[in-house]
């Protein structure tokens, strides 16, 4: 496959930990280490604009579009909210009980993934919490649902992914294969007539889950296990329609698997050893795949954030 550089966006002062887009305003939000938001004009993304910075670092970004707001969830356990008609902070701020790892919008519902271990709901027309539960007596990492919205999978610091069900409200498998933290947690569907599950974290294995069934049981097995990355796998995006799996890791390199192949196959890495691309210099903490544009954007501690047009898979 092929990639070719196209902008490098400066001017964050802390790591960048988080991403979003806005398809419809093609506006591309990022924040960072120091509580800055930027927001960046991706038909023109030059410079950036800061929109709001708030007295933590920020771990997750997400857009409830319906209300024009930007979601923030920061490592003091403070979720933010931002109007973005007007960038400003919309007060109070609400605290919740352990840092904001991942945040996911479903059905104008926010759901947010905290350092405590739970599992929360927000209904911003009603400004209230309005369902929460225990899941992992470790943090929370990260968390994926499937296309329909009924099973939800959640990586966690106690080197497990949790599988639970919307409808029953409980836990229906542990996944037990990790060897650390799970950082990143995908579910996908094109490439096979089974759901598939990805998952990667600390221990940089790259580990693909599928559902079969046994004796009139449905359960997840884990179908392959790649060691990945170096160090740590810190984000993960998919391209269901190039059939390209992209992971992030700590060692600063980007990679891209066809996961249309069974295993799946390394096609490309993109690392500061190598020469042709502009690499990340540090630890590659979030990617975003713009599927209107075949982007691939990238952010991490060196606080910058590359973007990359795919122009050709083979």
């Amino acid at each position: 496959m092929k990639l070719t550089d196209l902008y490098q966006l400066e001017g964050h002062r802390g790591a960048i930990y988080a991403m979003t887009h806005d398809a419809k305003k093609d506006r591309l939000y990022s924040a960072d280490g120091n509580g800055w938001v930027v927001s960046w004009d991706m038909s023109s993304p030059k410079d950036g604009e800061l929109i709001a910075q708030v007295p933590s670092n920020v771990f997750s970004l997400a857009l409830l579009e319906s209300f024009d707001v930007l979601a923030l969830g920061s490592m003091q356990g403070v979720l933010y909210f931002i109007d973005l008609k007007t960038n400003q902070l919309l007060e109070p701020p609400v605290q919740l009980g352990g840092a904001i790892f991942d945040l996911k919008v479903q059905e104008e519902l926010l759901w947010v993934a905290t350092g405590d271990g739970a599992l929360l709901c927000w209904d911003h027309a009603k400004q209230a919490l309005v369902w929460s539960q225990k899941i992992s007596d470790a943090a929370l990492r990260a968390f994926s649902w499937d296309e329909q919205g009924n099973t939800c999978a959640i990586g966690s610091s106690d080197h497990k992914v949790h599988i639970w069900d919307s409808g029953s409200k409980e836990v229906t498998q542990v996944l037990e294969h990790h060897q650390n933290s799970v950082f990143k947690v995908l579910f996908s569907s094109t490439f096979s007539k089974q759901l598939t599950l990805w998952s990667g974290g600390r221990d940089a294995m790259l580990k693909q889950w599928q559902l079969v069934s046994y004796k009139d049981e449905t359960q997840w097995q884990l179908t392959h296990s790649v060691p990945a990355h170096l160090y740590t796998i810190n984000d993960m995006v998919l391209s269901e329609a190039l059939g390209l799996l992209f992971t992030a890791s700590r060692d600063k390199s980007i990679k891209v698997w066809n996961v249309r192949k069974d295993p799946i196959e390394l096609l490309k890495v993109v690392d500061p050893l190598k020469e042709g691309l502009i690499a990340h210099k540090h630890s590659v903490n979030a990617l975003l795949y713009l599927e209107d544009r075949n982007w691939l954007v990238s952010a991490g501690d060196d606080r910058r954030i590359l973007i990359k047009q795919i122009e050709e898979v083979i």
